[in-house]
């Protein structure tokens, strides 16, 4: 009899059979799904392993216990964006083979940028000051069905990226030490960013300067799933 192992994966639902050397064996991905406020029901999705990814420049560990992403900001660029809804299951894995079982207890920090492409607590690297400020960043301690949850907006973009989110997983001991650490990054299809971004206030930007395929951390992590999205039942 296996006995799973206590490596995690993230899958997006929907995604593409990849090439499992191209993917970290030990903890990967969260099972990840999205959609449009209003709250759907969501089963969570098949599980496929996904990329380990850069952390990225804009990483701050706030340690900001909330599910609610857009919480406290008066930032105009938060409020008008496009709300959005994120369920990410975690997974055990058994080597590179999923297992299917929920892994409770993982936390799951994300970040990602507002409708400027602007990440909060951060100055320089193109970004504008944002020292101080928190939008859009948070974790969750998955359940006991591996699931966290998250209201957020949807990414903008800045440039030599496309729309992307964060998403770091961690294992702490009884001491409060790191036992484990993975960071990935989750994509949208094109498509639908492009019709996400002709509705203001994304448009008011003009048109984007990087999408999927130039977008250098999707390329090398050789085309990683994208996020499956659901409309509104409003039609927005």
């Amino acid at each position: 009899m296996t006995t799973p192992s206590q490596d995690l994966a993230l899958s997006p639902p929907g995604s593409p059979k990849m090439s499992r050397r191209r993917y970290m064996q030990l903890l990967s991905l969260l099972a990840a799904s999205s959609w449009l406020a209003p709250r759907a029901a969501v089963a969570a999705p098949a599980c496929t392993l996904a990329p380990a990814m850069s952390v990225g420049p804009y990483w701050v560990d706030q340690k900001l216990n909330r599910s609610d992403l857009t919480a406290g900001t008066a930032r105009e660029s938060v409020l008008s964006a496009v709300p959005m809804t994120l369920a990410i299951y975690v997974q055990g894995t058994m080597g590179e083979v999923c297992s299917n079982v929920p892994a409770a207890g993982i936390q799951v920090d994300i970040w990602h940028g507002d409708v400027n492409g602007e990440y909060s607590d951060v100055t320089g690297m193109d970004q504008a000051n944002t020292r101080g400020e928190d939008f859009l960043r948070g974790y969750q301690v998955s359940d006991a069905e591996g699931r966290v949850l998250f209201n957020t907006v949807y990414p903008g973009w800045y440039e030599r990226r496309t729309p992307h989110i964060h998403a770091r997983a961690r294992v702490y001991d009884a001491a409060g030490n790191v036992t484990y650490n993975y960071v990935t990054q989750l994509f949208f299809d094109d498509a639908f960013t492009d019709t996400v971004y002709a509705r203001p206030p994304y448009n008011a930007r003009g048109a984007r300067s990087t999408r999927n395929g130039g977008d250098g951390a999707y390329r090398d992590s050789a085309m990683p799933p994208l996020l499956t999205l659901t409309h509104r039942s409003d039609g927005h």
